[in-house]
């Protein structure tokens, strides 16, 4: 049973049909009564993508992420599919493991499914590589970048302020005299790189030197006072990241380690414990996104709120909003991070009023 026998059994057009099923306020009630009784006779259920042809919309978004393993991304996602999902819309979620061609191959296949837009959720997609096939997809449908800005038509972006996230960690840190830092970064993400230069630039503003040689970034300003490293990983190389830890504790004596990713903040916690290291009595750890991952460690992981939740309830609000014609001028939202204080710096936010 499809529209066309529905419609000749009910002795009405197929367009009739389509009244009843999208605007029934359009039809006479008893032509849409004739038509319905129809219907409930075959329990016949309307085929979505033949309906999203016939009004240029199939409710369907393109969702595109990294590594939907990753606390982050998933946690992004999930509020994406939950908030689109209150809307009367889908998602068709593609995870392309940072592959350039298997984002592409995605995106062109997302448009071949006539989605109605694409999310692309990670800083990784500000990379040349790939921004072509971004663009060309714009000029058919909205398109919103998660944590990355691509300038263009039709292109909208939603950041969390990553570079103030790790002033507020880094002021929290040295304010309380914790100055010599090991910074934990990847070298992945376009965030990545604006964590690192935040880090960096506060170190210059409040005179703190970081070691050139492997793993470290020198400063040359002099008279420079404390010690501060960057050790550069990523998701797929944690299972080394204990030993590079390990090895710039013994070569220098850190007070704090601040992570761009509560992951790698995670590993440093327990790399910490295994060499009795006490947290927070000599060491105090913060580390990023405040994911469920901060929850899970002993002592509980400070953390700066990427907002990773409120990125993706603002990611359906905006594409709603596009999709029914209302087109916001401003094609870029940043929102503003929290630092989450918790057992791992000495001090939960309840207490924070006595400091």
């Amino acid at each position: 049973m499809n529209i066309h026998d529905i419609a000749r059994e009910a002795g009405v057009s197929t367009a009739t049909v389509s009244r009843v099923i999208n605007s029934p306020d359009r039809v006479e009630e008893s032509t849409r009564a004739r038509v319905l009784d129809v219907i409930e006779a075959h329990a016949y259920t309307p085929n979505a993508l033949a309906r999203g042809l016939l009004h240029n919309r199939t409710r369907t978004i393109g969702v595109l992420a990294v590594d939907i393993l990753n606390p982050y991304y998933a946690t992004v996602v999930h509020a994406i599919e939950r908030n689109l999902s209150a809307r009367g819309n889908n998602i068709l979620l593609c995870n392309t493991g940072g592959s350039h061609d298997e984002k592409v191959r995605y995106i062109r296949t997302l448009l071949e499914k006539r989605v109605d837009g694409l999310v692309f959720v990670g800083s990784v997609y500000r990379e040349k590589d790939g921004a072509d096939e971004i663009l060309a997809a714009a000029r058919s449908i909205p398109v919103i970048m998660i944590n990355s800005v691509i300038e263009a038509e039709n292109i909208h972006c939603i950041l969390c302020d990553d570079r103030r996230g790790i002033r507020d960690a880094l002021d929290f840190f040295t304010d309380a005299g914790r100055e010599r830092i090991l910074f934990i970064n990847t070298t992945t993400t376009a965030s990545a790189r604006l964590k690192e230069d935040e880090f960096i630039a506060h170190l210059a503003r409040r005179g703190i030197r970081t070691p050139g040689g492997p793993g470290g970034n020198a400063l040359p300003q002099e008279g420079l006072r404390g010690k501060s490293r960057i050790i550069e990983t990523a998701p797929d190389r944690l299972a080394e990241l204990p030993f590079a830890i390990a090895a710039a504790l013994e070569s220098d004596d850190f007070n704090a380690i601040l992570a761009s990713d509560d992951l790698f903040a995670n590993v440093a916690v327990n790399t910490l414990h295994s060499l009795h290291r006490d947290i927070p009595g000599s060491m105090w750890v913060i580390g990023y996104n405040n994911s469920y991952v901060s929850e899970q460690t002993f002592p509980r992981l400070s953390s700066v709120d990427s907002r990773m939740t409120d990125l993706g309830e603002a990611t359906a609000e905006r594409l709603t909003r596009i999709l029914s014609g209302d087109i916001p001028e401003d094609r870029v939202v940043l929102l503003e991070p929290e630092l989450v204080l918790k057992e791992s710096t000495g001090v939960a936010d309840k207490d924070v009023g006595s400091l």
